[in-house]
């Protein structure tokens, strides 16, 4: 499959993914591929994350396909949990992470240092022949993976940010 109808394929299913997040009246809107360093990213507004029901804001992507001979493409999952993290913070949320992470079945959260925010990540490899209805399947089982992971854990590490919680919260959690 050549380049350009891979990309038509994917601009169709995160049309067709847009559109079912709508009809679940989930916010979400697709970005057109300048505006998010040449892919194309479906934002989405995840209500009630957490035990607090704290929103998020997602970004699901497709990496670019870098050769003719690809044999996957990349589904990104971004789900930022925390924006403008105070500094004094950082060192302990770099321990409780790197301990969380370890632990976790898939993906992983990380610090972006620049905007100083807490994210959750997960990239999937897709078969580059995989298309329509199927597409959609498995990219609908991705973000949701995603979603119920973050969700699941990142009640601790907002709470580290706000310096209501410790290491020792961290791993009562998981038990050790």
């Amino acid at each position: 499959m050549d380049r350009k109808t891979i990309m038509n394929e994917r601009h169709s299913a995160l049309e067709a993914l847009e559109g079912l997040l709508q009809e679940e009246l989930i916010a979400a809107k697709l970005n057109a591929a300048g505006d998010a360093g040449g892919v194309e990213v479906l934002t989405v507004i995840f209500p009630e994350l957490g035990l607090d029901g704290d929103g998020a804001v997602g970004e699901l992507f497709f990496l670019p396909v870098l050769s003719e001979d690809a044999a996957v493409q990349h589904f990104n999952t971004v789900i930022t949990i925390a924006g403008d993290i105070d500094e004094e913070q950082l060192p302990l949320l770099y321990e409780a992470i790197s301990y969380i992470n370890f632990r976790l079945p898939c993906g992983a959260f990380a610090l972006d240092r620049e905007t100083l925010s807490l994210v959750f990540k997960l990239s999937v490899p897709l078969p580059i022949d995989l298309k329509g209805d199927d597409l959609l399947k498995e990219m609908n089982i991705c973000s949701g993976n995603a979603v119920a992971v973050a969700d699941r854990h990142m009640d601790i590490l907002l709470r580290m940010t706000e310096g209501e919680a410790g290491m020792e919260d961290v791993t009562a959690a998981w038990g050790s």
